[in-house]
């Protein structure tokens, strides 16, 4: 599978962060969280306190699990991060439960409306 660039990239720092707590860990200090953002073009907020570090470090284990995970397991792993609702991020406005799925569409709306396309929410 091909990723785009900015994926290929997110996905090589989630990698180097879970790795970071095999030994020797090597995200113990502030100036490493720096060292690491830098290193992958992190370009949100950086608090540089020790309860910044704390919180990185605390997600490495579960990190780990997730992209060590089998498919059954990291999609459980994923519906279980607190804060999502119904598979989504708990961020914006809430969305529709699910589309359907475009060859669904296609099937059922393609005679009444000649679109297939056309979202259908349920």
């Amino acid at each position: 599978m091909t990723f785009t660039d900015d994926t290929a990239g997110s996905l090589q720092a989630a990698v180097a962060l879970a790795n970071s707590a095999l030994d020797p860990d090597t995200l113990t200090t502030v100036e490493e969280l720096s060292a690491f953002y830098a290193e992958h073009e992190y370009s949100g907020g950086h608090r540089r306190d020790a309860a910044e570090l704390e919180a990185v470090r605390a997600v490495r284990g579960a990190l780990r699990e997730l992209l060590t995970a089998d498919r059954a397991t990291s999609v459980e792993l994923v519906n279980g991060i607190p804060g999502r609702r119904d598979g989504r991020a708990s961020t914006g406005p809430p969305r529709p439960a699910r589309l359907a799925h475009p060859r669904d569409r296609r099937r059922r709306s393609a005679s009444r409306s000649g679109c297939w396309w056309r979202p259908r929410w349920r």
